[in-house]
């Protein structure tokens, strides 16, 4: 009987939800996307073309559909990219750690609402070992470049997927109008 109860008690708890939703594509906000420009901050060359490929495909993998005439476009700056020096042996470094910060915005190309997306840093440590020639350490550093994009793509997309708070009902953050002209003083 009590393992009948607790069976009972497991089974609910898993029937109200532990927090996780599935999505499809038809849940998504929106099924079409326009890729933007990104713009390199950096010193690190050619980050913005690894940046706009790794979104470009984590997009599609999410189930967007890249389109130059959609509704939305996506557009932002890498504005930081560092390589730290997680270790070191007999004055060389040995180990290096990847941490890069992208700032997005999201862009209703009808209404000119534009969205912030601010301030995405790499969402896991992405670090590799610096041993042996010079060729192969720089072939390490462009593959944990890669993951760290490719995780900072993935943090960007969900929050477009999970962040309910980009599609509310906003003021649309232009470029500012013209002051309304004042009304005419009455004439006696």
């Amino acid at each position: 009987m009590k393992k009948l109860i607790l069976l009972a008690v497991v089974i609910g708890i898993f029937l109200t939800g532990c927090g996780y939703t599935l999505q499809t594509r038809a849940n998504l906000p929106f099924q079409e996307i326009d890729l933007g420009r990104i713009e390199n901050k950096t010193a690190e060359p050619k980050i913005e073309d690894r940046m706009t490929r790794n979104l470009g495909d984590v997009l599609m993998e999410y189930g967007f559909a890249l389109s130059p005439g959609a509704r939305y476009r996506i557009e932002g700056e890498v504005r930081s990219f560092v390589l730290t020096v997680l270790s070191e042996v007999s004055l060389t470094a040995a180990q290096y750690q990847v941490t890069a910060t992208v700032g997005m915005r999201l862009v209703d190309t009808q209404t000119g609402k534009i969205v912030p997306i601010e301030n995405i840093s790499s969402p896991y440590v992405t670090s590799f070992s610096a041993s042996g020639r010079l060729e192969n350490i720089l072939a390490q550093k462009e593959i944990a470049t890669n993951s760290a994009l490719r995780d900072l793509s993935q943090r960007i997309v969900q929050q477009l997927v999970y962040d309910k708070r980009l599609f509310e009902t906003q003021p649309a953050k232009t470029t500012p109008a013209e002051p309304p002209a004042q009304p005419a003083p009455a004439v006696k």
